[in-house]
């Protein structure tokens, strides 16, 4: 055994301490996955026009949404999809308004933001005024999903 000292034994105290919080705050950053959570949906709306493909059952729909998206985790996470079930018509898969729309969008630990979405899909020419569809985010953290009501903007 080599003598250390005084010095020796404190670098190797210091050593082991600083590796024991390490430690702990790998433990507690894993502890805090990432929470992906649907806050809030905003200005829900869609707008119709006729279809040329069947113009007497159908109409092309564009829904269009802000939704609030927050992490209440601590790691980030990547919202890969975000897709709207309306109570009447298909499944539709809405896509960010934002310059670059193709980017996925990725969240730090506890960031909220708001990002705008829209989608295409087709509708009953009988459709109401207001559409009830469930709003649903997919990422590889988990899914969140949240109701809104959708009123009409434009019938053309």
């Amino acid at each position: 055994m080599l003598p250390l000292g005084w010095n020796g034994i404190l670098t190797i105290l210091a050593f082991l301490i600083s590796l024991s919080v390490a430690a702990y705050q790998i433990k507690d950053y894993r502890a805090r996955p990432a929470k992906p959570t649907l806050t809030d949906i905003h200005e829900p709306g869609f707008r119709t026009r006729p279809n040329n493909e069947f113009p007497d059952d159908r109409r092309d729909a564009r829904f269009e949404l802000h939704a609030s998206i927050e992490n209440k985790g601590r790691n980030p996470f990547t919202v890969s999809r975000v897709v709207l079930k309306p109570e009447m018509g298909d499944t539709v898969d809405l896509h960010s308004l934002e310059r670059n729309h193709d980017r996925l969008h990725t969240f730090e630990g506890n960031t909220p933001r708001e990002i705008s979405y829209s989608g295409d899909t087709t509708l009953p020419a009988d459709h109401p005024d207001e559409i009830v569809g469930i709003v649903r985010i997919e990422t590889p953290a988990g899914n969140d999903e949240l109701s809104a009501t959708f009123d009409l903007i434009e019938r053309r």
